[in-house]
């Protein structure tokens, strides 16, 4: 645009002293600086949500303790395996381990596409739950209590999902159930109600309900809570051990290392075959929103490099106007004006096109972000701070650096300006 504008100067005008051009240009570097600065706050708003969003993920309640849990993965054709009983015993003698469940996936990681039937024994009507096969224990080590009756545990063998051994139709197995909070209210109870309610489960399989559980965040909170029923699968004469894939190892934090080797070698034990692959859960919560942290790191970066341009944007101009100005400025002086007065004039006015910038940026920001949000099915809700304390950032960049030019040419002395008068 510079180099368009001098070229554009006549020479025989330029040679006389008179390089001025018409008010349409000074309006185009006005509406340049709008556009700049209208940019730049709205990838500033876009910034700050994107920093509350995944901070308000990151500290929400998650419904369960994620700290000091090692995660272990079995083979991916048969799961942990039938040894998995002796493995857990085994896990559970070192001192350093206080808790070893088992689950067919650990929180902080997808569902699947898993759902089975379901039907209370009085209603006519069949719905579809998300079912998460798991291991006695598995509420315990995750420190989930019951809002309401118990978990399923080995004390209750009755609580083993079992299929009917016998071709009769009318057969039915065995098993006791957990639902979570939103399964107890999809099938129209609360959590004190839903207590000794019986299922029939998979069409065959008919038993209590022995226990609710909070609602927990299994995985991001991009995606709502599931409808959950929680069933102790481990009938090999179905699906096998392979349904059960991650073990779950609670330790104390003490002696780590120690821990971590004493775990792969019983790994190694009883899967000699299998390579170990552990990780700690909280990685994989942090894996979670680590696209929303990215994101939020390339916008920050944007987000400074568009307020560099606008006040590069604002420098050129202000610089422009003080050159063409000056002489108003030496009168203004000798009429007793102070410095303080000459930059508050100029920042009056550029001051104007950062607010006309905000009218610009807040509604595009506004909707573009509430568009984004839409996409959790836990977020924050959009309040006036992030776009008045931008809008207020970019008044005080612009205003600054105004500032810093007008106070220049306000200092000069109004001598050097008027000598030619």
């Amino acid at each position: 645009y510079p180099a368009f504008y001098l070229a554009a100067f006549k020479p025989a005008r330029v040679l006389k002293g008179d390089a001025t051009r018409s008010s349409g240009a000074a309006q185009f570097r006005r509406v340049l600086v709008v556009l700049q600065f209208a940019i730049s706050i709205a990838l500033v708003i876009a910034t700050v949500i994107v920093f509350e969003q995944t901070r308000f993920a990151r500290n929400i309640e998650l419904g369960y303790d994620k700290e000091q849990v090692v995660v272990l993965t079995g083979a991916p054709t048969r799961g942990l395996g039938p040894q998995w009983p002796t493995m857990k015993q085994a896990l559970l003698a070192e001192p350093e381990i206080v808790a070893v469940s088992a689950s067919s996936a650990p929180p902080g990681n997808p569902y699947g596409t898993n759902n089975i039937s379901v039907r209370a024994e009085t209603a006519a009507e069949t719905r579809q739950l998300y079912f998460l096969p798991i291991d006695f224990d598995f509420f315990e080590t995750y420190k989930i209590a019951p809002l309401a009756g118990r978990t399923v545990t080995e004390d209750h063998p009755a609580d083993r999902f079992e299929y009917p051994q016998t071709q009769d139709r009318n057969a039915r197995g065995t098993g006791g159930f957990v639902l979570n909070e939103t399964a107890a209210r999809e099938l129209g109870w609360s959590p004190a109600e839903a207590v000794d309610r019986r299922l029939e489960v998979a069409g065959s399989v008919l038993g209590p309900v022995v226990g609710v559980v909070p609602d927990v965040h299994y995985e991001s909170v991009r995606d709502a809570i599931k409808p959950t029923i929680y069933i102790v699968w481990q009938d090999e004469s179905r699906v096998s051990f392979k349904t059960i894939r991650e073990a779950s190892v609670r330790i104390t934090g003490r002696n780590v290392a120690a821990t971590l080797d004493r775990i792969d070698a019983i790994w190694k034990q009883f899967e000699p075959a299998q390579p170990v692959t552990r990780r700690f859960l909280d990685q994989d919560f942090e894996r979670l929103y680590r696209a929303e942290g990215r994101q939020a790191a390339m916008l920050t970066f944007f987000a400074l490099l568009a307020i560099f341009v606008a006040c590069l944007g604002v420098l050129g101009l202000a610089s422009y106007t003080t050159a063409r100005r000056t002489k108003e400025i030496g009168i203004r002086k000798t009429h007793g004006a102070s410095v303080w007065h000459i930059v508050k004039l100029f920042a009056g006015e550029f001051g104007v096109l950062v607010l006309v910038a905000n009218v610009i940026a807040w509604p595009v920001a506004y909707f573009a972000m509430q568009r984004w949000l839409q996409s959790f099915a836990y977020r924050i809700e959009l309040g006036p701070l992030a776009f008045v304390g931008s809008g207020l950032a970019a008044l005080a960049v612009a205003w600054l650096t105004v500032a810093a030019v007008a106070a220049r040419a306000a200092r000069a002395k109004p001598v050097g300006a008027l000598r030619y008068e």
